[in-house]
């Protein structure tokens, strides 16, 4: 069986995160075809450790659980680069060995999934469009436009810029009231973050297969 020697994918991570090859679309499922068998296998190990943790009373874990629970939502919130967030765990001498390289794929199986630099949509509630039924609140529909736009766009960074743009020119001709411009600009960089990362460990998991890296 072939299993990904973990620092090496750390080491190739940095060089790969500056290839510009898309390989995934924005909020959609990222096509495992490229994939081996084994590398699904071991982010399915991931997901399911991950999955474990979460659905678990907080009083019946324990201190490495906790630790690593910590990690998970770090990479889900977006505390700092989820691959740093593998650097991190891969080394943390509070977690044994065996948890440590579950934890790295936990980490990768979020990336995979999407479930990094989560936002809460109320976060755009501020923003109101212009009519009689401006005053409902419609963070939600903001928050898919803006993933829609940014999972569309040729590049993570020019849907990103696009976004922004286009809440400028909005309130500008006064379409949408109210734009809180650099809560907008965070949300839009935490969504680009989200695509970039897919893109990246997409990119990483496949090079990984290819040259059989053990």
């Amino acid at each position: 069986m072939m299993v990904i020697f973990l620092p090496a994918l750390r080491r190739s991570a940095r060089v790969l995160a500056t290839l510009a090859l898309l390989v995934a679309s924005g909020c959609g499922g990222i096509d495992q075809s490229g994939f081996s068998g084994d590398v699904n296998v071991l982010l399915a190990r991931g997901a399911a450790y991950s999955a474990s943790l979460t659905d678990r009373r907080a009083v019946n874990l324990s201190d490495v659980e906790i630790i690593a629970i910590g990690y998970l939502e770090r990479a889900r919130i977006g505390l700092g680069s989820p691959f740093r967030l593998i650097d991190f765990a891969l080394s943390d001498p509070s977690l044994p060995p065996d948890v440590r390289e579950l934890l790295a794929y936990a980490i990768l199986s979020q990336i995979v999934r999407g479930h990094v630099y989560d936002v809460e949509p109320g976060v755009l509630d501020l923003v109101h469009l212009a009519g009689p039924r401006g005053a409902t609140r419609a963070g939600g529909q903001q928050m898919q436009l803006i993933e829609r736009e940014i999972a569309s766009a040729p590049t993570a960074t020019s849907g990103e810029r696009a976004v922004r743009l286009g809440y400028r020119l909005a309130e500008a001709e006064r379409t949408v009231t109210g734009v809180p411009q650099s809560v907008v600009a965070h949300v839009a960089s935490l969504v680009s973050d989200r695509r970039r990362a897919r893109e990246d460990v997409s990119l990483l998991l496949r090079t990984a297969t290819q040259r059989g890296l053990d």
